[in-house]
Parts: structure tokens; sequence; C-alpha cells
């Protein structure tokens, strides 16, 4: 599988002088953009967090501390305790909006005394296409009922729509919920974050996982949470086929052919989503 995307990182910082982050060469230099001013790490943090949900492509923060004090120069860093937001109020946030993130940029200008910060990101969705696909899957939802269906339901009626209605995109270029829903087809990352889309909506706590290629989802059922990949529950054929061979699966039973990657094997990813080593069983 190798639909996975690269996202692609830079960092420009401008002043007087130019430094070195990781053998990366990080320039410094003005900016004139308009600002939110912050006053702490955690307002800087819900700043970015509340432009990107709004799908702003470019917006700027000013600091008027000492930016270092941000971290600004570890920005995965600092991007990942923005999509560590799960506002229970939306379900845009989270892992919705760090798999649509396709690449970002920031500048950083400094007279000594304030630092302008200015993002410009590139998102895979648009605003109006994220309401669409949020406007779509309340009224499919409503339609299937799944208020009045168990956790398993819910899963399985949603495994199966999503299997029946989207086919595997074979031009690797179609990655969203929004390609799967409407246009009918994508790669693993349409297909899980369509699965995350409409098992968070119908109030089932999931998750988006990935390998190094490839992106699928996490469900919790009871006290245990189990893998569902739903795109390789969907086999490129010339007729539709819906199968389960990786419907609710285990640990033991998904390492045989899933690898993954190093941040949701950690002790903390484990003891916050402990996943059964034994396939669901009702």
């Amino acid at each position: 599988m190798k639909e996975r995307r690269f996202l692609h990182f830079a960092i420009a910082i401008m002043m007087l002088f130019t430094v070195l982050f990781q053998n990366e060469a990080v320039i410094l230099a003005a900016s004139t953009q308009s600002t939110t001013v912050v006053n702490s790490n955690k307002q800087f943090i819900q700043c970015i967090y509340k432009n990107m949900l709004a799908k702003e492509k470019k917006f700027a923060i000013k600091y008027s501390g000492d930016w270092h004090d941000l971290k600004a120069d570890n920005l995965d860093e600092v991007l990942n305790k923005v999509y560590a937001i799960d506002n229970k109020n939306t379900s845009d946030d989270f892992d919705y909006l760090k798999e649509n993130i396709e690449s970002y940029l920031l500048n950083m200008s400094s007279n000594g005394v304030a630092t302008i910060l200015t993002f410009t990101v590139n998102y895979r969705e648009t605003k109006s296409q994220i309401a669409k696909v949020n406007n779509k899957v309340k009224k499919v939802i409503k339609s299937m009922k799944l208020g009045e269906q168990s956790d398993y339901h819910k899963v399985k009626k949603i495994h199966d729509y999503i299997v029946n209605l989207v086919n595997y995109d074979q031009t690797y270029s179609k990655y969203t919920a929004y390609n799967a829903l409407f246009n009918k087809s994508s790669v693993c990352e349409g297909y899980a974050l369509l699965f995350y889309k409409m098992a968070t909506e119908a109030g089932v706590s999931c998750r988006i996982v990935t390998s190094d290629n490839h992106a699928w989802n996490i469900v919790r059922l009871g006290e245990k949470w189990y893998h569902i990949d739903v795109t390789w529950d969907d086999p490129i054929s010339e007729k539709p086929v819906l199968r389960y061979d990786y419907f609710l699966k285990g640990s033991k039973t998904m390492a045989k052919t899933h690898t993954l990657s190093g941040m949701f094997t950690t002790k903390t990813f484990s003891r916050l989503y402990p996943i059964s080593t034994s396939n669901y069983s009702k």
C-alpha cells in the first residue's frame, strides 16, 4: 500500500541572522501581517487550533515574551499539541484535523521585543467540503437509526456503508472523507477519515492509526479497543465485495499484516487505548 501521504514541512524564521536547527537553515526576517496577540504557550496552541479548525490558510500570532518559550523551533511538537485537542462538540478536530493537514510553513519575525509568527497551511479539505461532509454524515446516521443501536452494530453498519459506497482510488490522488463520500473513491486515508467521522458522530470512540504507508482505525467496544481496516475489507475487484477479514481484530491477528507506527506503540498510548490482543467476540 503506497497511498500514505508525506507531510512536507518547512520553517523559515527571519531576523538579522541565520541560525541552524537540526541541520536545517532557519532564516529570520520581518513580517507585516495583522496578528492575534497571545501571552502564553497555552494561548498560542489554542490560537493555532482555532485558525486551523476554521481552515484559515494564513494567520499570524504575536507574542511579546521570549519566542523560545513557545518552542516554535520544534513545530512538530507544537502541532502535536494542537492535534491532541479533542473538543467533544465537534468531530472536525483531533485525528480528523491532523490527517487533513497537507503541508505547513512558519515564518517568524522579531524586533527583539515581540515576535510575530505567521503560519501558512494547506488543507486537504476545504471549509465548505467539511461542512458538506458533516451535513451528509448526520443525514446518513439518522437514516440508519444508529442512536438506537449498540456500539457493535453502529460499527458494523458504518463499516458496511463505507465498503459498499467507496471504491479504492487507483490514481492515488484522493485522500479525504469528502472524496470517499461524494466522489465515492479514495485511498486508505479517505476510508479511515470517513469511518472516524461517522463513528465519532454516532458516539463510538474511534482513532485513526497508521503504519509507514497505510491508515486504518481502532474503536472501543467495552473496555478494550479493536482494529478495523475498512480499506482492506474493500478489495479491488470487478464486482463489489463486502468482507470482514479486518473487522474488530485484536493485536495478535492484526500484527500479521499491519505494523503500527512507533507513536501508537508507546506505553502512554497503550495505557490510554488498550488494544485487545484477541479478536472481538459478541
